[in-house]
């Protein structure tokens, strides 16, 4: 599992963060704004023709909702702990990149630990970092240059 290290520069270069002090800067720099960013950055490369970026999706994975909308989505399968961003796409011997973009729950750590050796996961801070995760993750020809990638970006690797 890779964890970015917090860099302050990324989130006050956010489009909405000019001319803001850092509190507010931290308090709109939410979850929610950083995948809409993210996805939308995924969306365009998609659109300029580049197809690995077509699938990659937001899980629905709890949050805060009215009691009828949480029991529908138990019902449907819905589970807390699954990571927000999934590339689906098998790289490096493993089947794809989960990526959160917060991080602390249990059941985020249960759903790593269950999962750690099928799948690659990464912990962001901003969607800027989330853009160059993805994008050394497709542009490396193996692990170890991936990996060495991400050093470069400021991710720690961790278990």
């Amino acid at each position: 599992m890779y964890f970015e290290k917090p860099r302050l520069q990324e989130l006050q270069e956010l489009p909405y963060a000019k001319n803001m002090i850092l509190a507010e800067i931290l308090k709109l720099s939410n979850e929610s704004t950083q995948q809409i960013e993210f996805i939308k950055f995924c969306q365009d490369m998609h659109n300029r023709g580049i197809k690995h970026f077509k699938w990659i999706h937001h899980t629905p994975n709890g949050g805060f909702r009215d009691k009828n909308t949480a029991i529908k989505l138990a019902r449907e399968g819905v589970k807390s702990g699954v990571w927000d961003i999934f590339v689906p796409m098998p790289r490096f011997q493993k089947a794809g990149l989960y990526i959160e973009f917060k991080w602390g729950s249990d059941t985020q750590k249960e759903f790593h630990d269950d999962l750690k050796d099928y799948f690659h996961f990464a912990i962001c801070r901003t969607p800027k970092s989330a853009k160059d995760l993805v994008m050394a993750y497709f542009q490396s020809s193996d692990y170890n240059e991936f990996r060495e990638k991400l050093r470069e970006q400021g991710f720690e690797e961790k278990d």
